[in-house]
């Protein structure tokens, strides 16, 4: 969460954001270890928000919005598979780069590794995609978790 948020995040991390995680993080821990959070809390907050941890409001959070959990699984999916695609080619071209004689011609195609990619992501599916979803989600069956096929 915490790591993959600073590694991508735009124009600096956004202080209210760590902040409230660090507090929901500190208030769902004060119960098995109150001592430690107590103290983080009190550093933190210098006696303020009713001056101790356990006396802060539990946490509460929006319902899951299913659309934006699956969209962000899938980004994840793509890039770690985008990763692993890109990291097994450049093995694959610097070996191939050192069988390569040097002023060949294969080895200047080889000689400068790939250095970025651009992914597109569309806000919509296209009118035949949405058709066929439609489709999948008549003859979809949740409680067997699969097609009804007559």
């Amino acid at each position: 969460g915490a790591h993959y948020y600073v590694a991508h995040v735009d124009n600096g991390i956004h202080r209210e954001l760590i902040q409230r995680y660090i507090d929901v993080q500190l208030v769902l821990l004060s119960p098995v270890c109150p001592h430690i959070t107590e103290s983080i809390w009190g550093k933190i907050h210098n006696k303020e928000l009713n001056g101790l941890c356990v006396n802060a409001n539990w946490p509460k959070a929006e319902a899951e919005d299913i659309i934006k959990t699956l969209q962000f699984e899938s980004l994840q999916n793509i890039s770690h598979e985008f990763r692993n695609s890109y990291n097994s080619d450049e093995k694959d071209r610097k070996r191939k780069l050192n069988k390569a004689k040097k002023g060949s011609d294969k080895h200047a195609q080889l000689i400068n590794p790939c250095n970025g990619a651009n992914v597109c992501v569309a806000d919509d599916y296209k009118p035949y995609h949405k058709q066929v979803l439609k489709i999948l989600l008549e003859i979809y069956d949740e409680e067997t978790n699969a097609l009804k096929l007559e």
